[in-house]
């Protein structure tokens, strides 16, 4: 078990940071990050720390699914609320899409629900060319925000304005 935890944490911290192709990997198996690489045969050891965090939500499931590093140097985060208290308000009913705006130290700038008396549940955000936002996820609701429903789950893809 503690394999597949070491390589989960190297595949995040890769996926986050980018892996160069110098076989140089993480060992965070450790109290202390110790970079090991099988180039040069040298290790340099740092402290691990957190520069911030935050939690977000309401009292019921609330769940991130995307993050973007924003042109202004903050972060957009999307994913699906069941909540209506909290950090959260304006859900439409089961579950909705979930967008929260953070500056570049975590404050939240602005959150929005976006979806319909069902379940819907935002999978991927990405900044626009025109700073806006563009969410994809699924949806099970035909009314509120939501509109074209075909039955059962579909596909449902929203364009943000940069407000």
């Amino acid at each position: 078990m503690k394999l597949y935890i070491v390589i989960a944490l190297i595949a995040c911290v890769c996926s986050f940071n980018g892996c160069s192709n110098d076989n140089t990997f993480l060992d965070v198996t450790k109290s202390t990050a110790t970079s090991v690489s099988n180039d040069t045969g040298t290790n340099d050891t740092g402290d691990f720390y957190i520069s911030w965090q935050k939690s977000l939500g309401g009292t019921q499931n609330d769940e991130a699914t995307s993050i973007e590093k924003t042109n202004d140097g903050g972060y957009v985060v999307a994913g699906h609320t069941n909540s209506n208290d909290g950090d959260v308000t304006g859900n439409h009913g089961m579950g909705d899409y979930w967008v929260v705006k953070l500056d570049a130290n975590g404050t939240k700038q602005w959150a929005k629900c976006f979806g319909g008396s069902d379940f819907d549940r935002a999978l991927s955000i990405q900044q626009t060319g025109d700073g806006g936002y563009i969410v994809a996820g699924s949806t099970w609701s035909n009314n509120g925000d939501v509109t074209g429903y075909h039955d059962q789950m579909d596909y449902w893809i929203v364009k943000l304005d940069a407000n």
